[in-house]
């Protein structure tokens, strides 16, 4: 699902998620989609996760939240999508 949502494929995610993909699943820096959507400035993967029930507040090995990573990376309208 990280995966699909890091290259902006918004159709294989929503299919993913509706066919039951973990959306809480991580990767090794224990990042998930979400935190792939926002530093890549993926809005409709953001909003396609949001609407799911994405954690908002998992931090990855860093410690930092997809809010975190959005504002760290200038990405307002991901920001303003998360708030």
């Amino acid at each position: 699902l990280y995966i699909a949502a890091k290259l902006y494929r918004e159709a294989i995610t929503r299919a993913l998620i509706e066919n039951g993909a973990d959306i809480k699943a991580k990767d090794q820096a224990r990042r998930t989609g979400l935190h792939d959507a926002v530093t890549f400035r993926r809005e409709g993967i953001v909003y396609v996760l949001m609407e799911s029930g994405a954690d908002l507040s998992m931090k990855d090995n860093n410690g930092w939240a997809p809010l975190h990573l959005g504002i760290r990376r200038g990405h307002k309208t991901v920001v303003e999508l998360l708030l």
